[in-house]
């Protein structure tokens, strides 16, 4: 809710500001807001508002020399060649790409591999369950950040944005709704998730996961709906279609994002927790991926375009997406008797419950 509160902040200054007036303002607007962010940080972590939990870099691990330098020289060292890597990576798409899937498809094959040569029966199946959730929220994530490419050029060409006279920017649109919807729902998805553990029918996490994948389902069944008006009739659709659309998007995520997170929090074996939070971000980032390979599907010509014409497109590319979705909860359901053995097999000190 926190997070999304300033997702709401970010919509309506930084997204007008960058529509309606300047794109460089709106970028400048958002490096000056980390800058603040850092500052804010800073002041806190001076004053001891963190836990020592939180803490995990430790002085001594800083001070401590390998080869000619230590360990803290090293760190910023490794920084600047990091940021000069991903420099000429943005630079060439080509090698981005390449990069890219041989970390991903190493990433996934290196928790199986871990998965297959550990000789604890009980990690074994964690780590298959954790590798089970990380493809799955993949294809989540590649519809979902379709909000930000062509979802967000489909209500900007395709819908209806004025209000009282005034048309809403079609990013403000995109990124307000979204957060909006989060900080109304997420207390009440928890409270829904409590309730039901008072009855214990508290529904298990492979339950929400599948609950997610169906949200997202009917989201872009909605999308399409959206897109296929506006195709037929040759008018801009109403902002109702993507609006609840948008809506059940935001309760997918909700059945998805903190569950994940707390699935590899809770199974990661102890020595693996870092790495494997870290692959849980990845699927995020491999989905980002192949969004944009999907919304790349959409060419349309330059200049003024018919409805119809770019409506078409989206409609296919909503379809399409849709279709793909039904295929992955048909197949997560098959193997959620599988999953539920799987997640189901963690060690007595960390118990389960999402």
């Amino acid at each position: 809710m926190g997070i999304n509160l300033g997702s709401i902040l970010a919509g309506l200054i930084i997204a007008y500001v960058a529509e309606m007036i300047n794109w460089h303002y709106g970028f400048a607007l958002a490096a000056i807001g980390m800058f603040i962010g850092l500052i804010i940080f800073l002041c806190g972590y001076k004053k001891g508002y963190y836990s020592d939990q939180s803490n995990v870099v430790k002085t001594a691990n800083l001070r401590r020399k390998i080869l000619l330098f230590n360990c803290g020289i090293w760190l910023i060292i490794g920084s600047i060649l990091i940021v000069a890597a991903i420099f000429y990576l943005l630079s060439a798409p080509g090698n981005t790409k390449i990069v890219i899937t041989m970390i991903s498809f190493g990433m996934l094959f290196y928790i199986g591999f871990l998965a297959i040569s550990s000789k604890n029966s009980t990690e074994r199946n964690q780590l298959f369950s954790i590798l089970v959730f990380i493809i799955t929220a993949i294809f989540f994530w590649s519809l979902y950040k379709q909000s930000f490419n062509s979802l967000a050029l489909f209500i900007d060409k395709d819908i209806q944005r004025s209000v009282m006279g005034h048309t809403i920017p079609s990013s403000m649109f995109v990124l307000v709704p979204n957060a909006a919807f989060i900080i109304i729902l997420a207390s009440v998805f928890a409270k829904i998730w409590l309730k039901l553990e008072t009855y214990g029918k508290n529904p298990s996490a492979p339950i929400k996961f599948l609950l997610g994948l169906l949200f997202t389902l009917a989201s872009f069944s909605i999308f399409a709906v959206g897109a296929y008006l506006a195709y037929t009739t040759g008018d801009k659709s109403s902002m109702l279609w993507p609006l609840l659309g948008i809506l059940l998007l935001t309760c997918a995520e909700l059945c998805i994002s903190p569950v994940g997170l707390s699935i590899v929090s809770k199974m990661s074996p102890l020595r693996l927790s870092g790495f494997l939070m870290g692959a849980w971000f990845l699927a995020s980032s491999i989905g980002s991926y192949v969004s944009g390979l999907l919304s790349s599907f959409v060419q349309l010509p330059k200049g003024v375009l018919d409805v119809r014409i770019s409506a078409e497109a989206y409609f296919k590319l909503f379809l399409f997406c849709s279709l793909g979705m039904a295929c992955v909860v048909v197949i997560f359901m098959l193997c959620l008797p599988l999953i539920k053995r799987l997640t189901n097999s963690k060690t007595p000190a960390k118990s389960l419950s999402v």
